[in-house]
């Protein structure tokens, strides 16, 4: 009686695990899970969250439906987070495409002269050119920061995101959530100044 058991135990286990390689060969999240990893262990550079197509996971899923928690655990990945210098949108075959800022509002061009908006330990809101819906969106940080260190980046009405800034000019992107008609941004570890220039406040889409 228990070598029958374990006959059918084996048996059961293997049809199985057929059952489950015919399932996964006919899934779309195959198709775009592979390529995607080929893609990102090619890729050092950060890069921003951003979710999977719906055909793989459904938005209600968040946060499981996001790149981040698809390739978490995976050796060879890079870093995923809220900012990067390099932007890329996926697409729905797992490819990785370099990418800009559609605005929905701008930073609008500050009044000082060759900076912008100058910007002191304490930090600066800045208005935007009109109101912003609360959601997902990326602002593109075009600065000079007087020391290397961290800038914190925050719409009206979310949370906090921080990125890195290497002295002088530069640019990077920041994912923030919210909403509202103003951005605040303040220098943190290290840098005590910065300059903003006019810059998008929007989504990533394909050049």
């Amino acid at each position: 009686m228990g070598a029958l058991a374990l006959v059918a135990l084996v048996v059961s286990s293997a049809v199985s695990t057929v059952t489950y390689r015919q399932v996964w060969a006919e899934q779309p999240s195959r198709d775009y899970t592979l390529p995607l990893l080929e893609s990102l262990r090619e890729r050092t550079a950060p890069m921003l969250d951003q979710d999977v197509p719906l055909e793989v996971l459904l938005p209600l899923t968040r946060p499981a439906n996001q790149v981040s928690s698809l390739i978490a655990g995976v050796p060879g990945m890079p870093e995923v987070g809220q900012w990067t210098t390099e932007p890329v949108v996926i697409d729905g075959q797992g490819r990785l495409h370099a990418a800009e800022v559609v605005p929905g509002r701008m930073i609008p061009q500050g009044p000082e002269p060759e900076c912008g908006f100058r910007v002191g330990p304490q930090g600066t809101r800045i208005e935007l050119d009109g109101p912003l819906l609360g959601r997902p969106w990326v602002v593109q940080l075009n600065l000079l920061a007087d020391d290397e260190g961290q800038v914190a980046v925050r719409l009206d009405d979310g949370q906090e995101s921080l990125a890195p800034v290497d002295a002088g000019l530069g640019t990077v992107f920041v994912s923030v959530e919210g909403g509202g008609t103003g951005v605040s941004i303040a220098p943190r570890d290290g840098v005590s100044e910065l300059c903003v220039g006019s810059g998008p406040v929007g989504v990533l889409v394909p050049r």
